[in-house]
C-alpha cells in the first residue's frame, strides 16, 4: 500500500529564473522559465509571488510604416524649459533620414525647412551648454536649442570632428568612432566666460594599433568608460594614456547603461554573449543565470540588442530567440539589482532604441521605438499595444524529496489572482506536456491521476484585462511507491 506524504507547498518564487544549474543543486524556489512575468514586484508590493508585466502603448502616431526608429532621445533645456522628445526615422522613399519632435500627441519634423540626415544610420544625442548635439557617423555635427520655429544648426559644434558616438564628459563634448580615425576620441575646450565651446583637434588615441573600433561611451564614477568591441578602457580626461581594463568590449552604444553607481553591458564572450557590471573593478558576468538563453541568442545581431534603466532594474533587448525547439519574438532580459534575479519578457514588437522621457510635469517613463515607425511608452496598460502578453511560468523539475521514488499526484492545489485564460500543464519524466486544466478561480483544485519520478509544472496564461498573478502550488494526497525496475 502506498505511503502518504504531509502537504507540500510552493510559493516562494523570489529568487527568479535559473537555467544554468543542475536539478540536483537548484533549490525549489527557483523558476525555470518566467516569461512577461515579474517575481520581484507587484501592483500590492509583496514578494514571493509572480505578477504579469505592464504592456506598452503608441505614443503619437505613426511615423513611417516599416521603417525603424534610428534615434531617440530627451532633451530638457535647464535654462528656458523646453523639453523635447527626439526621434529619428527615414523617409518612405529611404532616400532620407529625417528628425521629430513630438507635440502633444503628433510627431512633427524639426525646424520651418527639416534639415536631412543621410538615410538609416542610427542617431546618436547628448545634451550640453542647454543644446542637444546629434551625429550619426557621416553627416556633420549638428545642434538645436529646442526652439521649434528654428532648425539643426553648429552653433557650439562648429569645427566637431564625425563620429557615431557623443558624449559629454569632463565639461567638454567629446566625438569617437570617426570612419578615418576608429580608435580616436576627439574632444572640444571647457566653455569659455561666454559660456561657448570650440573644436580645435584635440584628440587622445585608445590603441590604434588593435584593429578596433570604438562603439560606446559611458560616464560614469568621474571617468570615460570608452568601449571598442573587444576592449574597455576608462579614462579621467587628463591622462594622455588611457587604461585598458580587459579585452571584453561591447557591440553598440544601446546595450550600456549606468544606474546606481553601476555600469551593464553586453560583451561578446568566447563564441556568446554575457552581460557584465561594472562597479570600479574588474567587470563580472551577471547573466550565468540566464545562459542557456544566451547561448540560444547566438552572435547573430549584437550590433541591434538595445537596453536601457528603470533604477532598480536593467532591460536587454536580444531579439527573436528560439530555445529548445521553442520560438520566442523579441525577447527582453530582465535583471533587478537589488534582487540579483532575472526573468525574461517577449514582446508583441521588436525595440531598437530607448529613452528615459521626462515631460513638462517632469514625470519620467521608459519609451522605444520599434521596426514598424511607432515610439512607445513602456509600462502602460495591460496589453502589447492591443496584443494581449502571454504569461509563462515553469517550475523546476519536482522530486518531492527522491528522484528514485515512484510518485503518484491524485490532486493539487493553484493559487492565483485574475486566471481569466489560464492553464496547467505537467511534464513527467522529461516526456511530453499535458494540459490538466484551466484555471477559473482565486484557489484552483487541479483532480488528476499523474505518476512519475519527478514533474515539471508550467502555468500559462494570455491576458488582456487585469494582470493575472501567480501566487504557488499546493500538493497533497500524494501516494509514493519503490519500483526500482522502473530504471
Amino acid at each position: 500500500m502506498a505511503s502518504k506524504l504531509p502537504p507540500l507547498i510552493y510559493r516562494d518564487w523570489q529568487n527568479g529564473v535559473n537555467d544554468s544549474v543542475s536539478n540536483f543543486l537548484l533549490p525549489d524556489n527557483y523558476l525555470r522559465r518566467c516569461i512577461n512575468g515579474n517575481t520581484d514586484e507587484s501592483d500590492d508590493n509583496l514578494l514571493g509571488h509572480i505578477q504579469q508585466r505592464k504592456g506598452y502603448t503608441a505614443l503619437g502616431n505613426q511615423l513611417q510604416s516599416g521603417k525603424n526608429i534610428l534615434g531617440l532621445a530627451n532633451f530638457v533645456d535647464k535654462t528656458t524649459s523646453p523639453v523635447r522628445l527626439i526621434t529619428t526615422v527615414n523617409n518612405p522613399g529611404d532616400t532620407q533620414s529625417l528628425t521629430y519632435y513630438l507635440n502633444g500627441s503628433t510627431w512633427e519634423q524639426i525646424g520651418p525647412v527639416p534639415t536631412n540626415w543621410t538615410a538609416s544610420l542610427k542617431m546618436r544625442f547628448d545634451t550640453f551648454l542647454d543644446y542637444v548635439f546629434t551625429t550619426n557617423g557621416t553627416d556633420t555635427v549638428r545642434t538645436w536649442n529646442g526652439d521649434t520655429t528654428t532648425n539643426w544648426g553648429t552653433t557650439e559644434a562648429t569645427s566637431a570632428q564625425t563620429g557615431t558616438l557623443i558624449k559629454n564628459f569632463f565639461d567638454r563634448m567629446n566625438v569617437g568612432g570617426n570612419s578615418t580615425y576608429p580608435s580616436r576620441l576627439y574632444y572640444s575646450t571647457q566653455p569659455n566666460s561666454t559660456n561657448n565651446i570650440t573644436w580645435s583637434g584635440s584628440y587622445i588615441d585608445f590603441n590604434p594599433d588593435d584593429n578596433d573600433q570604438m562603439t560606446a561611451l559611458e560616464s560614469t564614477g568621474g571617468l570615460l568608460l570608452v568601449f571598442k568591441r573587444r576592449g574597455l578602457f576608462t579614462w579621467d580626461g587628463l591622462q594622455t594614456t588611457p587604461d585598458k581594463m580587459i579585452d571584453y568590449g561591447t557591440p553598440s552604444q544601446e546595450t550600456v547603461q549606468s544606474v546606481r553607481g553601476n555600469t551593464y553591458f553586453v560583451s561578446e564572450v568566447k563564441g556568446s554573449w554575457a552581460i557584465m557590471q561594472y562597479a570600479g573593478g574588474y567587470p563580472q558576468e551577471i547573466s550565468r543565470p540566464i545562459r542557456k538563453w544566451i547561448s540560444a541568442s547566438g552572435t547573430t545581431g549584437l550590433g541591434n540588442f538595445g537596453s536601457f534603466q528603470d533604477e532598480d532594474h536593467v532591460y536587454f533587448s536580444v531579439g527573436d530567440t528560439t530555445y529548445e525547439g521553442v520560438s520566442y519574438a523579441n525577447i527582453c532580459h530582465r535583471y533587478c539589482i537589488s534582487k540579483g534575479t532575472w526573468t525574461t519578457y517577449s514582446l508583441a514588437d521588436k525595440p531598437l532604441v530607448y529613452a528615459a522621457r521626462v515631460d513638462s510635469n517632469n514625470a519620467r517613463t521608459v519609451v522605444f521605438g520599434d521596426d514598424n515607425g511607432y515610439v512607445h511608452t513602456w509600462g502602460s496598460g495591460n496589453t502589447d499595444n492591443g496584443t494581449a502578453i502571454s504569461t509563462m511560468i515553469r517550475t523546476k523539475e519536482l522530486e518531492f524529496g527522491s528522484r528514485y521514488l515512484y510518485k503518484t499526484i491524485n490532486a493539487f492545489a493553484v493559487y492565483s489572482q485574475n486566471p481569466i485564460g489560464a492553464t496547467v500543464r505537467v511534464r513527467i519524466d522529461g516526456g511530453q506536456w499535458l494540459t490538466l486544466g484551466a484555471l477559473q478561480k482565486p484557489v484552483e483544485l487541479i483532480k488528476c491521476n499523474i505518476r512519475g519520478h519527478w514533474f515539471e509544472f508550467e502555468v500559462g496564461c494570455v491576458n488582456t484585462q487585469t494582470p493575472f498573478t501567480f501566487e504557488g502550488i499546493e500538493f497533497f494526497e500524494r501516494g509514493v511507491k519503490i519500483d526500482s525496475y522502473d530504471y
